[in-house]
């Protein structure tokens, strides 16, 4: 662990930090911070978060790891204290373990997700809910799984079926669907039925019908193209959810347009 030695030095090579030492050292340099790791005399990791502006430890803690990225986003960064990412720290390195809701409830943090559209998801007794940069709770732990904030929706899941929820826990696609995508250009893509017996579709943030439930698989958008496949015949979506070449094509796979080209391939040599 300790083979290796780190330390935060001027440009003449000169220790900045009193002689400390590190086995590892990364810095963050959109926000001037960089986070060193050292064993103490308990063979315990030690985090130092460090000010590299002005070459000033902030504060140190025997966690096993902190996410410093996060403060590029959020007031708190998450810590890894016992298990994955259990606690919260600010930059003064105060530290939450539990964070209470607006009636008064306090939820123990056992893993936190990254922050998205200003929201990042905590597990708390076996449950989801989400909270806001500040740490604050905006929606309560009730879900089975929760997924990270992308482009302004989240996927969660209640009673084994899955729907859309916005930053402020509103649901967006019902919790109907035994699978749903984040939402992409206004369209969100759906599956109903389990398992290979399941049928792909696509509908809207009103969870109005745009493609039937009834394909094997819709793709993500890639290049502004979808592919969907029915048994083995493949077919293209564009972003508004219009037949680019409904699914006729007879082969194994397609890959991706790339300036206007689009493989495929057929499984014979």
């Amino acid at each position: 662990l300790n083979k290796f030695k780190y330390v935060l030095a001027d440009g003449a090579g000169r220790n900045l930090l009193s002689g400390k030492e590190f086995f590892e050292l990364g810095v963050e340099e959109t926000i001037g911070l960089a986070l060193g790791k050292m064993e103490d005399d308990k063979e315990r990791i030690v985090c130092y978060v460090i000010d590299t502006q002005q070459a000033k430890i902030l504060f140190s803690t025997t966690a096993k790891d902190i996410f410093l990225t996060d403060f590029v986003h959020a007031s708190w960064a998450r810590i890894s204290i016992d298990t994955l990412y259990d606690g919260l720290t600010d930059r003064s390195g105060r530290i939450l373990r539990d964070i209470k809701a607006s009636d008064g409830s306090s939820h123990r943090l056992t893993n936190i997700g990254n922050f998205g559209d200003g929201r990042a998801w905590y597990l708390s007794a076996g449950k989801y809910g989400y909270l806001n940069t500040d740490a604050q709770v905006v929606v309560p732990p009730i879900y089975e799984l929760a997924a990270d904030f992308q482009n302004g929706y989240a996927v969660v899941r209640q009673n084994g079926l899955f729907g859309l929820i916005d930053p402020q826990g509103k649901t967006v696609i019902p919790i109907q669907y035994d699978g749903v995508a984040a939402g992409e250009n206004g369209l969100v893509r759906t599956k109903k039925g389990k398992g290979t017996a399941g049928r792909g579709g696509v509908v809207d943030l009103k969870n109005q019908v745009v493609i039937p439930h009834q394909y094997d698989l819709i793709y993500e958008w890639k290049n502004g193209v979808a592919k969907v496949r029915s048994a083995n015949k493949f077919g293209l979506l564009d972003t508004k959810g219009k037949w680019i070449l409904q699914p006729v094509v007879t082969c194994e796979d397609m890959g991706d347009f790339v300036q206007g080209v689009e493989p495929i391939y057929t499984g014979r040599t």
